[in-house]
């Protein structure tokens, strides 16, 4: 039984049985990878569908298409090389930290205002609530409020 090709149906499971072989021969997705899987799609359409999809001869046909998808694939990567993001190599596990702990503060600091931020600081670098205390022009019991409300409101933020 031939087709239209002028190659019997015999042939062309013997191009997909070749073409199998190859398929389990490739170790990684790369272009090559892409073309054989192309080709064994147009011999199961060439074997299974209709007979005006069998016009070219099929040697030609499969090397022609191979041909193709390794051309289009290549240029997809290249392009994706030259308009990808560049990636920062020496980007560190403590410099992504560094900046995650940079961007907490950032939000820390932009949900308060100046003022208690300062108090906070000011506590954060040992000064005593007293003189906090005088140099705000308030009492030292309403200094210890205030440090409070702001330290929960930053709590709340870290969760």
């Amino acid at each position: 039984m031939n087709d239209e090709l002028g190659c019997p149906i015999g042939a062309i499971w013997q191009e997909y049985e070749l073409l199998q072989n190859k398929s389990r021969k490739i170790s990684k997705l790369d272009s090559y990878a892409w073309a054989v899987e192309d080709q064994l799609d147009r011999v199961l359409s060439l074997a299974t569908g209709p007979a005006s999809a069998k016009v070219e001869p099929l040697a030609k046909s499969l090397k022609d298409l191979r041909l193709n998808r390794i051309k289009k694939h290549s240029r997809r990567r290249r392009l994706l090389q030259r308009f990808a993001a560049p990636v920062l190599p020496d980007v560190t596990e403590n410099t992504l930290v560094g900046r995650i702990q940079l961007e907490r503060a950032a939000l820390a600091f932009r949900s308060t205002n100046g003022s208690d931020w300062q108090i906070l600081v000011s506590i954060a670098y040992g000064a005593d609530y007293g003189s906090i205390a005088s140099r705000k022009g308030i009492s030292v019991s309403a200094l210890k409020s205030r440090v409070s409300r702001s330290r929960q409101q930053l709590a709340e933020l870290a969760m």
